[in-house]
């Protein structure tokens, strides 16, 4: 009978030992699990970020595009601005100079009617 106590005791004791390792596998692997359950965790927030930064820059990038246009629109407007008002100014100054032409023709044709006049009634006091 002891020695049925003793081997029972030894088959315990190996069961026993055999469900020790049993568990410690499956904690292990149950760690294994968890660590990669946050591996792909983290994985998929880095990723995330990525495309959250990249779209991001794209759309700073796009911004930045769009306030270049605008500035290059409103500069071909100011100088399409100064431009016609130098055009103006031109047109004012060639106005202003044909009627100065003009009407230093009129005077000359009115000092030569005049003169003409004049050696006309020098003529006829003859």
């Amino acid at each position: 009978e002891e020695h049925e106590d003793m081997s029972y005791h030894q088959n315990t004791m190996v069961e026993l030992e055999r469900w020790k390792q049993m568990e410690k596998l499956r904690e292990e692997e149950k760690a294994a699990k968890i660590a990669k359950e946050k591996e792909d965790r983290d994985a998929q927030l880095a990723y995330e970020r990525k495309l959250k930064a990249e779209e991001l820059r794209q759309k700073q990038d796009e911004e930045a595009a769009q306030v270049a246009r605008i500035v290059d629109e409103m500069e071909a407007e100011q100088n399409k601005f100064v431009e016609k008002k130098e055009q103006q100014r031109r047109q004012m100054r060639k106005v202003f100079e044909e009627n100065a032409m003009d009407q230093a023709k009129r005077q000359q044709e009115r000092r030569e009617a005049a003169e003409r006049e004049a050696e006309a009634m020098k003529e006829y006091s003859r």
